[in-house]
């Protein structure tokens, strides 16, 4: 009767264990923000999310820096307002669409200009940059879309705003 109520106990734990899983992966997504300049108020600055599936940052105009952005993690910065190019490398795998892509960025540069107090979702699937005005992809609205295919940057869709290319 006991080991029936042991294995009942250890069954039911190993149920609830990929919910417990997820809760706690879920509430680890967005680290401590990569703050550049501590010295700056919030309306000096551009509070970006970048979310890159394995696409990190490795450089930041012109300067090396270790802003990692994980399958399961975005990472959060907090930037001066203004033009900025960030140096892009790793490898994104994708399953979405039934068969596996995999996106690889070799220290490729991105551009755009981030507005002082502005906040902001950066997003890259494959091989496709999209730049949203918000804090959250569902709370967002989209400002641009960039082809990023062969090493170049390409706008490829603009919502209305003015876009540095």
């Amino acid at each position: 009767m006991r080991q029936g109520t042991f294995m009942s106990t250890k069954k039911h734990f190993l149920s609830v264990l990929p919910f417990l899983a997820l809760i706690a992966l879920l509430g680890s997504c967005l680290g401590t923000p990569h703050i550049f300049d501590d010295s700056l108020h919030d309306h000096e600055v551009a509070s970006i999310i970048f979310i890159g599936g394995g696409i990190n940052i490795v450089e930041y105009n012109g300067i090396p820096v270790r802003w990692n952005a994980s399958v399961l993690q975005a990472a959060a910065l907090k930037i001066p307002g203004g033009e900025a190019t960030f140096v892009l490398d790793g490898t994104q795998y994708d399953r979405s669409r039934g068969w596996l892509v995999i996106t690889r960025y070799d220290m490729i540069p991105f551009n755009f200009s981030f507005e002082n107090g502005g906040q902001y979702v950066v997003y890259v699937l494959e091989s496709q940059i999209s730049v949203l005005s918000g804090t959250s992809l569902r709370h967002a609205s989209h400002i641009a879309t960039f082809n990023m295919r062969s090493g170049e940057q390409r706008l490829t869709r603009s919502f209305g705003e003015s876009v540095a290319n």
